[in-house]
């Protein structure tokens, strides 16, 4: 059998490589500055843009890494993909919805019709599978750029989320007693859930969906039992 060797860079992928560590203070920083890009900066992103590729087309060692670069990039986003059920399956759902909208739009202007495919991993040394694979990532861009470019979206899922870090983090304490606060918490959180804010449509629509699971796990799925023991050591 043929033997590759691994250390060429534009067709093998390092997956040993690590994202940094996040902090505890990450979840207290104001998002009052992340804000959609302005036209502006737009501009001067596609200028950067230009600037870079004029670089690398002088530089083709540069260009090489570059390459190398943006494929384990996609790959290693694919890979993520692959890996995570509940981001897989919006990914696939996503394009569903846009292979019906094509169709539709396809049927009333009287034209052929596409269709879009999931994402695949390359076969690295076959650089046929790696056109597919790119040919199909930039077709569904647009889905993962609404995941990853949406801030306001982002923003207020995280502004919901925050009281569970919160809570969490002051329920995980190993210093104090937390079965006596235990109920407090659950009170708080749920007066969180519903109570809407009158400016933040968003963010009361995504109380609404949390106060739903919230109610099943506390409430439905707690037990009489349960229950009696946090009012007792509440008491205590």
């Amino acid at each position: 059998s043929n033997d590759y060797s691994n250390d060429s860079p534009i067709t093998y992928l390092s997956t040993d490589e690590k994202l940094p560590p996040s902090s505890d203070e990450d979840e207290n920083e104001n998002t009052n500055d992340e804000q959609p890009l302005s036209q502006s900066n737009i501009n001067n992103q596609r200028q950067t843009n230009d600037e870079l590729i004029t670089e690398l087309i002088s530089n083709p060692d540069s260009l090489i890494l570059f390459i190398y670069n943006l494929l384990q990039r996609v790959r290693c986003l694919i890979s993520f993909i692959k890996k995570s059920y509940p981001l897989d399956r919006y990914i696939r759902h996503q394009i569903h919805l846009k292979n019906i909208e094509i169709k539709r739009c396809a049927q009333e202007q009287k034209t052929k019709s596409i269709k879009l495919h999931g994402i695949v991993m390359d076969f690295r040394i076959r650089w046929n599978t790696t056109y597919v694979m790119l040919s199909r990532f930039i077709a569904i861009s647009s889905i993962i750029t609404d995941v990853t470019l949406s801030p306001s979206i982002e923003i207020a899922l995280k502004n919901v989320l925050f009281p569970f870090y919160r809570a969490t983090k002051l329920l995980s304490g190993s210093k104090y007693p937390t079965l006596s606060i235990g109920y407090s918490v659950l009170v708080a959180l749920k007066n969180f859930l519903t109570t809407a804010e009158s400016d933040e449509a968003l963010e009361n629509a995504f109380n609404k969906l949390l106060l739903i699971q919230f109610n099943y796990y506390f409430e439905e799925e707690t037990s009489l039992k349960q229950k009696r023991a946090i009012l007792v050591r509440l008491t205590v």
